[in-house]
């Protein structure tokens, strides 16, 4: 009994731990909504508030803060590079590494965005 008890606490309780997904978005990548409107526009808006301080391809050096050459998300096509990897650091809160992704809503739209191959 207290072994269930036990995984019934911890089902509940560790995804609102500070660092773990909240479980409000899928853990990957998935089929298109129906119906779906997000663009190339509304993606680069979020990208552009939560990455692109980083990952621009008009930085260089230090000014990067460390983010690996190429991976640029100031354009569709480089925003596109990897949307698994892109995907899998934005939901286990990996990205962006220097302050919290804001707002938290808006990962739905890179979900959907990436879920629907990245519409212009």
């Amino acid at each position: 009994m207290r072994t269930s008890l036990t995984f019934v606490l911890l089902a509940f309780c560790l995804p609102v731990l500070p660092g773990c997904p909240t479980g409000q978005f899928p853990a990957e990548l998935g089929e298109c909504p129906d119906g779906s409107t997000v663009t190339w526009a509304d993606a680069s808006a979020v990208l552009e508030a939560n990455c692109t301080r980083c990952h621009s391809s008009t930085l260089t050096g230090a000014d990067r803060q460390a983010a690996p050459e190429n991976w640029d998300y100031d354009t569709r096509d480089g925003a596109l590079r990897d949307p698994d990897e892109v995907w899998l650091r934005v939901y286990t809160d990996n990205m962006p590494n220097d302050a919290v992704f804001a707002p938290e809503a808006d990962k739905g739209v890179l979900w959907e965005w990436y879920s629907c191959d990245g519409p212009e």
